[in-house]
């Protein structure tokens, strides 16, 4: 459903690693009038992402209505992936899905601490062994559809500060904007060598033809 506010006829259509969780946090407090804050129901851990799940696009767009501002964050997939793999595969939840089926990744060949490169190798594998990895990292394509025209504006995330202007023209009491997901910060890459970059450029072609004016 990502986040579609009737009272104030704004829908956004998130996209992991585009800092739709921090959107997310934000637009819970918007809706209920306190801060989000993660509990445990019946021993099982409940995120703002199971209020707001990202959905694909045409799950999405069915829960959005007519006359409502309609808008999304995007990102390069070069970024989106570096921040995947910093913040999925070497931390958190997709890093314990992979330590958890290590006999699978030694059968296969793989590293349990590949470089940026390791990772673009043998990215099918990785997602494969990781569902989390797969699901930060699936296209923008998967959750925004092929039409960019569909919405009224796309933000890149360096504008942040101006998708908050907008939402202000709409949205009154709009809470401050925290920076959230910051797990993996710690891990260096260095520079992303152009045969990587262009493994990415082939695996996103879709992206780069749909979006690319936006990166």
């Amino acid at each position: 459903m990502c986040v579609h506010l009737e009272e104030y006829k704004v829908s956004y259509f998130a996209v992991p690693k585009c800092a739709c969780t921090s959107l997310k946090t934000m637009f819970f407090e918007v809706e209920n009038g306190f801060a989000w804050r993660n509990y445990v129901a019946n021993s099982k851990k409940i995120w703002v992402h199971n209020a707001y799940p990202s959905l694909p696009f045409e799950k999405a767009r069915k829960q959005s209505a007519p006359g409502f501002w309609k808008f999304a964050v995007l990102r390069s997939p070069v970024e989106r992936l570096v921040s995947c793999y910093r913040n999925r595969l070497m931390r958190g939840r997709g890093r314990q899905q992979l330590l958890a089926r290590a006999g699978e990744l030694e059968a296969r060949g793989l590293s349990r601490t590949p470089d940026f490169a390791g990772f673009m190798e043998h990215f099918d594998d990785y997602c494969d062994l990781s569902p989390d990895v797969k699901a930060h990292s699936r296209p923008l394509s998967f959750f925004l559809g092929t039409d960019p025209g569909y919405f009224d504006r796309l933000f890149r995330l360096s504008e942040l500060a101006e998708v908050m202007a907008e939402l202000r023209q709409r949205i009154t009491k709009l809470p401050e904007l925290l920076h959230l997901q910051t797990r993996g910060a710690d891990v260096q890459i260095g520079k992303v060598h152009s045969r990587t970059e262009q493994q990415i450029r082939k695996l996103f072609d879709e992206d780069y033809r749909l979006f690319g004016a936006h990166f």
